[in-house]
């Protein structure tokens, strides 16, 4: 089912809230279905490479005396973001969480970028993007990314066509999808109760105070 997307509101310059609504929650629950099966090798796991997150480190010239985001450079890093999505376009990517996959991020930049193509998003017209925020040394920003993904995509760990095409994950999304359907049931019923409780206002000059 298509998810209908709420038009923002302004009073003036201000942005008023947004009317909530349970099916707008779709996405987010597909992707939490998809994050829930994605495989992490981390620094607990057997699998964990050390050299090679240093590598990616060195290549992205990150120093030992502090990490800077990868994207952008001027702000500290934060996080260590997906270089490529794991989810994308409602579907899994077939990407995982590895060390050929993270790249040191801080939260503005991570929080721009969401699961869009690193190179499309950082030249493109995103407000928060380090091209329209005036990083000065963008080019060699994206010299250093562009090494670092020429040098991860011999290494990156993906999923099978295999498994993506098994019946055992096709069924896993079908429930994901029913549960969705199931939110449109509970969006006719919250609207009929909002309309009911529009009708059952009160305020301080009613004397009405309960809470």
């Amino acid at each position: 089912m298509k998810e209908v997307k709420t038009k923002t509101t302004r009073i003036g310059s201000l942005k008023f809230p947004n009317e909530s609504k349970i099916t707008g929650r779709s996405s987010t629950l597909r992707a939490a279905f998809i994050k829930a099966i994605i495989p992490t090798i981390g620094p607990n796991h057997p699998d964990f490479n050390m050299s090679d997150y240093d590598e990616g480190l060195r290549l992205l010239k990150h120093t030992n005396g502090g990490v800077k985001c990868s994207y952008c450079g001027e702000r500290d890093a934060s996080d260590l973001d997906h270089f490529r999505a794991i989810v994308k376009s409602k579907f899994a990517s077939r990407y995982i969480t590895d060390v050929y996959n993270l790249v040191p991020a801080c939260g503005l930049c991570n929080q721009s970028k969401g699961g869009k193509d690193w190179r499309l998003w950082i030249e493109g017209k995103a407000a928060k993007n380090p091209k329209n925020r005036g990083i000065e040394n963008l080019d060699e920003i994206i010299k250093n990314l562009d090494a670092f993904e020429n040098w991860s995509n011999s290494k990156v760990n993906t999923l099978t066509q295999e498994f993506l095409d098994s019946k055992e994950f096709s069924e896993y999304m079908q429930s994901c999808e029913n549960l969705i359907a199931s939110f449109y049931e509970f969006q006719r019923n919250a609207e009929i109760l909002k309309a009911k409780a529009l009708t059952n206002l009160s305020n301080a000059n009613e004397k009405d105070f309960r809470s």
